[in-house]
């Protein structure tokens, strides 16, 4: 994404990726000792939100 422009020249594409494991495994632990799959929604939301704001926004 970064090379076809799609990112900020900025953005640290690693940080990301491992923001974006994190939340995944951490979603889904607490999705299994919650019972409530909602917590991992939640996870990806705020992992989605990150990427949004590495983006160029459109024209």
């Amino acid at each position: 994404m970064q090379e076809s422009g799609e990112l900020r020249p900025d953005a640290d594409v690693t940080e990301l990726a491992d923001l974006t494991m994190a939340a995944i495994q951490g979603g889904l632990l607490l999705a299994q000792v919650r019972r409530r799959p909602d917590q991992l929604r939640l996870a990806l939301r705020g992992a989605r939100a990150a990427l949004e704001d590495a983006l160029i926004p459109l024209p």
